[in-house]
């Protein structure tokens, strides 16, 4: 996958992913609403959520399962605007998040026709680093460039947001593509490690998941798989680290 193989090219149609800066009390951005309704379906879907408690094998039966649930999906994804990245220089590798997912369903299906935009709150103060790597805090987290549109929400230039301050942004935009834009279909839909409550997505009257699932990880020690002799995934995950580290030793 393009995504694994070269996680800071730009893999948004055209080459290049377009950033607008918002304040928090502005409307939702025209540009963005416009680029939404250039996909061959007039449906959107959110998809949120975190990867904590996910053990890199879960990581990868997550991109797997999303990728086929998604086939022949051409309608908007909407997701957070973030990619996580582990090492520097040439060992830099992408970290899979649930903000990677439109990424890896429009690398499996490029003729789809889908239209991929986010949104991220700005809680730090954006920068250049390195090789100029542009980064959204001090942390090194970076823009997806996957997404074709991403919109960075801030209270204003000299305050940081939240990390749920881009909420009213997209619910705004959902809200104003089905009552406005003959979008026939809007949902969320949140995948993430367990645990999570509805004060955790924004006090939501109403939290029900679809799915709890408990998906088996081991230690690298006790791995049942690699007593059968089942090959190690380099592509997704820790597998080439863990290799890595077996041939040095």
């Amino acid at each position: 996958m393009t995504v694994l193989a070269t996680p800071l090219r730009v893999t948004a149609p055209g080459g290049k992913t377009d950033l607008m800066f918002m304040n928090a009390a502005d409307r939702v951005p025209l540009g963005l609403a416009l680029r939404a309704t250039t996909a061959r379906n007039k449906v959107i879907m959110r998809i949120g959520g975190g990867c904590a408690n996910m053990q890199p094998y879960d990581k990868d039966l997550m991109i797997h399962y999303f990728v086929r649930a998604f086939e022949g999906f051409g309608g908007v994804l909407f997701t957070g605007a973030t990619r996580q990245f582990r090492g520097e220089g040439e060992d830099l590798t992408l970290d899979p998040m649930v903000t990677d997912l439109p990424g890896f369903i429009r690398d499996a299906y490029p003729n789809s026709g889908s239209v991929i935009l986010g949104t991220v709150p700005r809680t730090g103060r954006p920068g250049l680093i390195g090789d100029s790597r542009f980064v959204l805090d001090k942390d090194g987290t970076g823009v997806n460039p996957s997404i074709e549109l991403v919109v960075i929400v801030q209270p204003n230039p000299d305050t940081d947001a939240d990390w749920d301050g881009d909420l009213p942004l997209y619910f705004g935009l959902m809200e104003h593509l089905k009552d406005d834009a003959g979008f026939t279909a809007v949902g969320v839909c949140a995948w993430n490690g367990g645990g999570v409550t509805a004060k955790d997505v924004g006090d939501v009257p109403r939290l029900e998941a679809l799915i709890n699932q408990k998906l088996a990880s081991w230690d690298e020690a006790n791995c049942p798989l690699c007593e059968q002799g089942i090959p190690i995934n380099t592509d997704v995950g820790w597998g080439r680290e863990f290799l890595a580290r077996k041939q040095s030793a």
